[in-house]
């Protein structure tokens, strides 16, 4: 998915220009966009008031979306292997720093001393090995802030532009009449394939492909699953083929039923010949309440 930008000298309000802005917010709030973009995205969103408020709105919507994505557990040897690489990778640049500083004493005192190799007076065993501790740790404080600045969420619905101010997002609460829901589909946790949108008041299912794998001589098949087993998962309809957006209908579903979710299956082309899952579960997401 490539970032977009508003048609030059279009209002970035009007008709022309608000749909594609408000798109290029929510790549930018969902980290979507290439490097360039994002820089520019950055500038506008200092620079432009209405982009400004148009990402406000998307990371009020997306906000529910933490909550779908379950916590992973890092490998247990992943902090001695980053260790052991940055030790590596600062041993290494350390050894080519202490070989230039030594080198140009020697040079200079080879020169002064008839070729001769003179001592450096000012670089002592105790120093390097006191430089080189200053440089571990201090590789290791920048590992740590990157680490504590990466965080993302994946993920982009086409929405209806919301008011600016709301009260803050509350917890998911009890059904409600007209609801709307969401979930993001993925792959034992990895980057999302598929985002759903469920609407009750309008009867529509809308799920956008965000990269799923399909092969040609199959279909995708989405289904609800009610989360305590109380029903047999309830097929909502196959992924049109090639399309960025497939739209289906609620059927009769309790989407706001605690752990209900989203699963999608690897079926014979069409569906499923009998009405019940045949093919492996391929992508899976909790839902959610949309915020309003």
């Amino acid at each position: 998915m490539t970032g977009r930008a508003a048609p030059p000298g279009a209002d970035p309000a009007g008709p022309a220009g608000r749909p594609e802005l408000d798109a290029l917010a929510g790549e930018f709030v969902l980290g979507s966009l290439g490097e360039d973009e994002r820089r520019e995205a950055e500038e506008r969103l200092q620079s432009d008031p209405h982009f400004a408020r148009l990402v406000a709105d998307w990371r009020h919507r997306l906000a529910p979306l933490d909550e779908a994505v379950l916590p992973v557990a890092p490998p247990p040897d992943l902090l001695a292997r980053i260790e052991s690489e940055i030790d590596a990778r600062v041993e290494a640049s350390a050894d080519v720093r202490i070989a230039s500083r030594v080198a140009a004493p020697a040079r200079s005192g080879q020169a002064a001393t008839g070729g001769r190799l003179a001592p450096s007076p000012g670089l002592t065993d105790l120093d390097l090995m006191r430089r080189l501790r200053i440089w571990r740790a201090a590789a290791l404080s920048a590992l740590a802030t990157s680490s504590a600045l990466a965080a993302s969420v994946a993920v982009l619905l086409w929405m209806p532009a919301a008011p600016t101010e709301r009260p803050p997002v509350a917890a998911p609460g009890p059904v409600a009449t007209g609801a709307r829901y969401l979930a993001v589909v993925n792959r034992d946790g990895a980057q999302p394939a598929i985002v759903v949108s469920v609407d009750t008041q309008t009867g529509i299912v809308s799920l956008r492909d965000l990269g799923a794998e399909q092969p040609a001589d199959r279909s995708l098949e989405v289904w609800y699953l009610a989360g305590d087993n109380s029903r047999p998962p309830l097929s909502l309809g196959v992924l049109a083929d090639s399309a960025e957006v497939t739209h289906l209908p609620v059927r009769d579903a309790d989407y706001g039923r605690q752990n209900a979710a989203i699963a999608i299956t690897l079926e014979p082309k069409g569906g499923s010949p009998n009405g019940d899952p045949t093919g492996p579960v391929v992508y899976s997401g909790r839902l959610i309440p949309e915020p309003r």
